[in-house]
């Protein structure tokens, strides 16, 4: 088990706070087996699918992207 805090950050790089303590939260995680590679025949070589059986939405991005708001500033 580890714990994963996520914090809350502005496009600014401050750290989003309420009444001087950060916006954050800490949740404990645990490794477990993957699961089997769902088998589906007709399904193209290399399609994603997300657990709901839907094809997974990336819109193009990687999770190593940053995204920003379509404004290019935060409201």
């Amino acid at each position: 088990t580890h714990p994963l805090t996520a914090r809350l950050y502005a496009d600014d790089h401050t750290v989003w706070a309420v009444d001087g303590e950060p916006v954050e939260s800490t949740a404990d995680i645990t490794a477990s087996e993957p699961e089997p590679a769902p088998t589906a025949s007709g399904d193209a070589p290399g399609a994603t699918v997300s657990r709901s059986g839907s094809p997974a939405r990336t819109e193009g991005r990687t999770c190593t992207e940053r995204s920003s708001h379509p404004g290019g500033k935060a409201s």
